[in-house]
């Protein structure tokens, strides 16, 4: 029961971290160096990530009768590549002043970024795909989560690969997140801890 109650408060907390996450790019400006739009992209970005750790524990906390071995090195996985995406991410904000100051071309649209860079941002997006990917693969087979939305989980994440991806992934999740989120809210697996109902026996 206390593990149904924590999962209820992390699917709250998960349901502000999609709303704040489906806004988020669209305030992101690369070459962060204090103004207000950045700082408010950025701390939506923040809230998002960790909210989604929330999320994700509550999840696994629903399931936690039927993870296994596998399904707890997904969670673990998870969190992770959760915890290496930030860094690259907010990494990337710290050095972005530098950066700029160094080569002012570096953070335009026409100017290639360097090799390095580029390896490093698609290599996170990968492992983020393939952690959110098995996470997800593992919920859908024990199903107390509803499956459609796994899928629009799965399929957000995927859309990082997409022209324009990383404003469609943003939002598919974002929404995906909301979906989950008030589903643990309401109270999902709830129901696999209570007892059958029995008939009444006929005398």
């Amino acid at each position: 029961m206390e593990l149904q109650k924590a999962a209820k408060v992390f699917g709250f907390i998960g349901m502000l971290g999609g709303m704040a996450q489906i806004p988020a790019r669209f305030f992101i400006q690369p070459e962060y160096t204090g103004g207000v739009e950045g700082m408010i992209g950025w701390t939506l970005d923040a809230m998002a990530m960790l909210c989604s750790l929330f999320l994700f524990t509550g999840l696994f906390l629903v399931q936690l009768h039927k993870m296994g071995r596998f399904g707890m090195f997904s969670y673990i996985f998870l969190l992770l590549v959760t915890a290496l995406w930030a860094g690259h991410q907010y990494g990337l904000l710290l050095l972005a002043p530098e950066l700029v100051r160094l080569d002012p071309e570096i953070m335009l649209s026409t100017s290639m970024p360097p090799l390095l860079f580029m390896i490093a941002t698609l290599g996170n997006i990968a492992l983020k795909w393939i952690a959110y990917l098995l996470f997800a693969g593992v919920s859908l087979k024990h199903r107390v989560v509803p499956r459609w939305a796994l899928i629009l989980l799965m399929i957000g994440i995927s859309l990082d690969f997409a022209p324009m991806g990383d404003y469609l992934e943003r939002i598919v999740v974002g929404i995906a997140f909301v979906v989950l989120g008030s589903m643990l809210w309401r109270g999902i697996g709830e129901r696999q801890d209570q007892p059958k109902a029995t008939a009444p026996v006929a005398i």
